[in-house]
């Protein structure tokens, strides 16, 4: 680069001096006009040019340039993908006036007066979301070194929003985000992916929030109708079909039949992979063979021996919870109905598993606790409606607490 911007500026240099010869500004008119061409030889810069060539050429040859170091060795990001860009806002007029009418009921109709779903409480400091994914980018070790025999990956599922919200906000409610540390070969790679979940990919293509919070957006009468309506009308305009999935795989992740799974209580689990480079692909949504039609529970216990799965799914309908696991291929066995729970809807958040293949449910009843509470007394809180499941009502209080202990 050094000897290219030296010839060119002499090159340039020459030309302008016989330019500014050819041409001279001198009102006086020369004696001859053969007089000047001797001393245009004489000043040309051709003197300069030997000199400025005698110090390039008397150099020795350059080496070489080093190649550039191996990838491992950098200390900096190496970003074979960039960031997608921030999606653009559709302006059509039916996404315009969704858009507006939802405004109105985030301002007047239910506007985030408590602090628990502010958005500018509930998203501050530690809690504060990732707006832009991060592509594989190397770590830089600042002390020791990585083993070279250590090989794996490090990931973690959290709910972070896609776009800031203009509502009532609880940190439920994110957009599922994986990130992953690959350690490979003494270096380590991190990467941030949010899952590409139905609604992900909804809400990006049109760049605005379309489907309404879940744990946030129905507290009163009159704001779970107005979100309700607004949901139907853009359901019936087309933004988006309920039927291929509005959960947002933000709770955990799963790992059974040599699959990794993103999971959330609201839809079927997704199916993730880490690429050779530390990238994190959303592989597509799961409905095992079409076995699994609704959702399951964001917590399956894994037998260690065996390699099977074991999960649940609760709902507002009876059976209000059912049973059903995967063999360690993968494959989703028949569903296990629990038809004595025939009486209230239920939410189960977890489960647990002995060795004795005993799968115990919490039971948390939705409405009518009182009612409940004298029922979970009088059947002294454990419920044997399987030869391998029970259903442990925490509100007990004549339970044996070994026996809880021994059970959970």
């Amino acid at each position: 680069m050094e000897a290219l911007s030296s010839s060119f500026l002499s090159s340039f240099s020459s030309k302008t001096l016989l330019k500014s010869a050819a041409s001279p500004p001198a009102p006086a008119p020369p004696p001859s006009f053969s007089a000047p061409l001797p001393s245009i030889t004489s000043v040309r810069i051709d003197e300069r040019a030997p000199k400025t060539t005698t110090t390039t050429t008397t150099r020795s040859p350059a080496p070489p340039p080093a190649p550039p170091p191996p990838a491992s060795s950098l200390p900096r990001a190496a970003t074979p993908l960039p960031p997608p860009a921030r999606p653009r806002r559709d302006t059509s007029l039916p996404v315009t006036v969704f858009s507006a009418l939802d405004d109105l009921i985030n301002n007047f109709i239910d506007p985030p007066l408590k602090p628990s779903v502010d958005p500018r409480h509930v998203l501050s400091d530690n809690f504060a979301p990732v707006l832009d994914e991060l592509p594989p980018t190397d770590c830089l070790v600042e002390s020791g070194s990585l083993p070279a025999c250590l090989d794996g990956a490090y990931l973690r599922n959290g709910p972070n929003p896609q776009f800031l919200p203009r509502g009532p906000y609880h940190l439920f409610d994110g957009d599922g985000m994986l990130h992953c540390i690959k350690i490979s070969g003494g270096r380590a790679r991190l990467c941030s992916r949010y899952v590409r979940t139905h609604k992900y990919s909804v809400e990006r293509s049109l760049g605005m929030p379309v489907l309404p919070n879940v744990f946030s957006g129905f507290n009163g009468l009159a704001a779970s109708a107005a979100r309700g309506a607004l949901s139907a009308a853009r359901m019936a305009a087309g933004q988006f079909n309920p039927a291929n999935g509005i959960g947002l795989a933000n709770t955990s992740l799963a790992f059974f039949g040599n699959r990794l799974y993103a999971l959330g209580e609201s839809d079927l689990p997704y199916a993730v992979r880490v690429t050779p480079d530390g990238d994190v692909e959303t592989v597509g949504r799961e409905d095992f063979d079409g076995n699994l039609f609704m959702s399951m529970t964001a917590h399956p216990k894994i037998d260690p021996e065996t390699g099977e799965a074991f999960a649940f799914r609760y709902g507002p309908v009876p059976p209000f919870l059912t049973y059903f696991h995967f063999d360690k291929d993968g494959k989703k066995q028949p569903d296990v109905p629990i038809f004595s729970m025939s009486i209230r809807p239920i939410r189960s958040d977890d489960s647990s598993r002995k060795k004795r293949l005993r799968a115990s449910c919490i039971d948390e009843p939705l409405k009518g606790k009182e009612k409940q509470r004298k029922r979970a007394k009088k059947e002294k809180g454990t419920k044997f409606l399987h030869p391998n499941i029970e259903i442990f009502d925490p509100r007990n209080k004549l339970l044996d607490p070994s026996r809880s202990m021994d059970m959970m």
